[in-house]
């Protein structure tokens, strides 16, 4: 009996999460929610539900990764990439830079596969400019103004090349010196 007492007034004590919420207004006309009215002249609110977020839930541990099911002459094969462009400098973009630099931004969707020792290569105007890395920004130096074409490639660890860029086309305006016209 004892036991049925401890836990009524346990369940007694989680009541609050449950109570009635009240609203009124003070003599100084600011507005005063509670859980607990006072004398007179409080509305009882009608709240909505809370709102909750369930997580999805964890692929098990058991399951086989795809990499781990395909065969090893066949890395490829498994690894697609989504998503793969060259984000800045964006096409027929004039860049002013004196010094030459040009900054390039790669998009990877999924990030490189490291597993396969995929690097990413830059190519200006078809030759290799900078990379391979596994970075997704670059600094190009000494570029000569004008316009120039550039493909990122993503290759593999004995060099070949696994998915081409489509190519973006750039503008490099720098101040002549020198007197020249």
């Amino acid at each position: 009996m004892l036991r049925w007492f401890v836990t009524l007034l346990l369940v007694a004590q989680c009541n609050p999460l449950f109570a009635q919420v009240y609203r009124w207004e003070a003599p100084d006309g600011s507005i005063i929610f509670s859980d607990e009215p006072p004398e007179k002249g409080a509305t009882p609110m009608e709240l909505e539900p809370l709102q909750t977020y369930t997580a999805p839930t964890k692929p098990s541990a058991t399951q086989p990764t795809p990499s781990a099911s395909t065969p090893a002459n066949t890395p490829q094969a498994a690894f697609k990439y989504t998503a793969f462009s060259i984000t800045q400098p964006s096409n027929d973009e004039g860049l002013r830079s004196n010094n030459g630099q040009v900054s390039v931004q790669i998009k990877v969707l999924p990030g490189l596969n490291s597993e396969e020792g995929h690097q990413l290569v830059i190519l200006l105007d078809g030759k290799q400019a900078a990379g391979p890395a596994a970075a997704t920004a670059f600094t190009l130096e000494n570029v000569e103004r004008g316009s120039h074409s550039l493909v990122a490639e993503i290759r593999d660890k004995s060099g070949n090349s696994v998915k081409t860029s489509s190519p973006v086309t750039f503008h490099l305006l720098r101040t002549q010196t020198g007197g020249g016209r």
